[in-house]
């Protein structure tokens, strides 16, 4: 029985986003767990929440990962052991975006999981961990001054930047919804600069266990403050995860929060 579930939204399969092409896998790691080995079964959502791809129920081996390290249709690691999952070699369709879900059993830490996402057009390749599991989001959301809010969730260092018609830096929202309750989110984000408030954009209905994108060029209209932005996703009833990927169009690099 799984004792936590991590997550991730940036499962991309050779999807078209702000004229790049992106692709991600997940390096999975064991550390040093608290038992003799670490069990973990990872499933894929979709903008929608159906679950497209799981481990198991008939569904290949994947070929980057050992068949030494699959038991009982689950990932199996001991300790300081790895592996590679590769969004690319799942049979996912092509262009395909959503979120990964990782039930894992014992307890482990969520930053041994890694996600690498590449643009390849532009070569470049940034990493960032998994998000915590529902039993942190829950804890988060007892202080008296969250008001009530089921999610509360800020980025920083966002940046949007368009000069002479041509698009220098951009944002990629990445937002999953993880509520147990199978609660659709209405998220609003709300931006932030160095003056303070800036603007608020709702994103619309966010499906339970579903996992949408949004550049954020596409989400706002007139001019704004280009540098130094925080991102605030709020939610009243959803819980709801957020990872903020930085597009840099004049040096040809990404990076995640």
């Amino acid at each position: 029985k799984a004792k936590n579930v991590l997550y991730t939204p940036l499962v991309f399969n050779k999807k078209r986003i702000g004229g790049l092409t992106l692709e991600s896998r997940f390096h999975i790691s064991a550390g040093a767990p608290v038992e003799e080995f670490l069990w973990l079964s990872p499933f894929i959502t979709d903008s929608e929440g159906a679950v497209i791809w799981q481990m198991g129920k008939g569904t290949p081996i994947p070929q980057s990962i050992s068949e030494k390290q699959i038991e009982r249709d689950v990932i199996r690691l001991g300790g300081q052991q790895s592996c590679i999952l590769d969004a690319c070699g799942l049979g996912l369709p092509k262009g395909f975006s959503g979120g990964l879900s990782l039930a894992i059993s014992p307890l482990s830490n969520h930053t041994l999981m890694k996600v690498e996402l590449r643009a390849l057009e532009w070569g470049s390749s940034t990493f960032t961990h998994f998000r915590p599991g529902l039993a942190s989001a829950r804890a988060y959301q007892k202080p008296a001054h969250r008001a009530g809010l089921a999610t509360d969730y800020i980025g920083s260092g966002a940046q949007f930047e368009k000069r002479n018609g041509k698009m220098i830096r951009d944002e990629l929202i990445a937002v999953i919804n993880i509520d147990d309750k199978n609660i659709a989110g209405n998220p609003t984000l709300e931006i932030f600069a160095s003056e303070g408030f800036v603007t608020r954009v709702p994103l619309g209905r966010v499906p339970g266990f579903s996992c949408r994108h949004y550049l954020l060029s596409d989400l706002l209209s007139g001019k704004i403050p280009t540098h130094d932005l925080s991102l605030r996703l709020v939610d009243e009833s959803a819980t709801l995860l957020m990872s903020i990927v930085h597009l840099d169009y004049q040096r040809h690099d990404i990076a995640a929060d």
